[in-house]
């Protein structure tokens, strides 16, 4: 795979003072439709870096809790959810008219070890259960319904991944498997081959980056990593297009 690219989207107060250019962003789009993913460079301004950080450096909370879900209904969360500096970034990749829908916290900042085995993300929150052809199985998570969604609905969704402190490449939250987005939803042997047989890239997410992720990318949490490399905060964002499927907003 070719060397990650480096895109850099000025952020100043929390507004964007200016857009990604057009070559830049092609390489981009190019990139995330190629390989699944893609590393934004100081997408975040120092100062939204610090407020970020700050965010989470409280005493232990449950919301706070190891890939705590239903942050998002936070005032403060979903502001930053909607900052220019984030929307900018998905709306390269989803069009115009995007929003937040999810977000949650893979590790805490008070000392627990966190871990993803390889996977696919493919569960979306819905309103509730019904008979859909390619939604399924079914199932409840926290109070809330979830379905596996077929690859025509996750394509219509981008992960924002957001480390609370800088890394280094030997400590990378993420490893994933380029490429294995284009490949639909896989079963579980489809996905055990790829994992043995295709190398994996180890993803570094530099204070004040984002990484963009496609759900169907195949990704690992890497075991070596915990909160002393960095807990992530995790935003995913979705088109109008899957309300009409119910996909479930924040309450």
């Amino acid at each position: 795979m070719g060397r990650i690219s480096r895109a850099v989207l000025r952020v100043a107060g929390g507004r964007s003072s200016e857009v990604l250019s057009q070559t830049t962003a092609r390489a981009q789009r190019e990139q995330l439709q190629r390989d699944g993913f893609a590393i934004f460079h100081d997408a975040l301004g120092r100062e939204q870096s610090a407020q970020l950080s700050a965010a989470f450096e409280l005493p232990p909370q449950p919301q706070f809790a190891h890939a705590a879900a239903g942050i998002l209904a936070a005032p403060a969360i979903s502001r930053f959810a909607a900052a220019p500096s984030l929307t900018t970034i998905v709306r390269e990749f989803l069009g115009s008219d995007v929003f937040p829908f999810r977000a949650f916290l893979f590790g805490t900042p008070h000392g627990a070890i966190w871990n993803a085995d390889w996977h696919q993300d493919v569960s979306l929150p819905m309103c509730l259960l019904r008979e859909d052809p390619g939604w399924g199985p079914w199932l409840v998570k926290a109070g809330i319904v979830h379905a596996h969604a077929p690859a025509s609905a996750l394509d219509r969704v981008l992960s924002l991944r957001l480390p609370l402190r800088s890394v280094s490449h030997q400590r990378a939250q993420w490893r994933v498997l380029p490429g294995t987005h284009l490949l639909g939803v896989l079963d579980d042997s489809e996905l055990s081959r790829l994992v043995r047989e295709r190398p994996a890239v180890a993803c570094a997410i530099p204070e004040g980056g984002v990484l963009a992720l496609k759900p169907l990318l195949v990704h690992a949490a890497d075991e070596q990593a915990s909160p002393v490399s960095s807990p992530v905060l995790v935003i995913d964002y979705a088109t109008p297009a899957l309300l009409a499927k119910g996909l479930a907003l924040p309450s």
